[in-house]
């Protein structure tokens, strides 16, 4: 991602749970366990095209990674309307 995309990106609405890393847009959501984590990413693995993106579940978080222009802004909006308990992580700002 260039980088007025990835500015592009960070300044879009609605995508303030999200960074840029150099593997692409990241974000991680803070949950209870990881049977909760496991839950939101099958939650979020629904968001139309999605393919491409990277779910890594651990016991305290589920963390999106976005490896090509894929809809950020639906798999916050999954994460944070559902009943998973989850939040999103402290966002880097740099």
């Amino acid at each position: 991602m260039s980088e007025q995309g990835w500015r592009q990106f960070l300044a879009a609405e609605g995508l303030q749970d999200w960074v840029v890393l150099h593997g692409g847009a990241t974000a991680v959501f803070r949950v209870p366990s990881l049977g909760e984590a496991t839950r939101l990413a099958a939650v979020i693995a629904q968001v139309p095209g999605l393919a491409g993106a990277l779910l890594t579940a651990a016991d305290d978080r589920l963390t999106v990674r976005l490896t090509r222009g894929v809809p950020a802004r639906g798999a916050a909006r999954r994460a944070r309307t559902g009943d998973l308990g989850a939040r999103p992580a402290t966002r880097c700002r740099g």
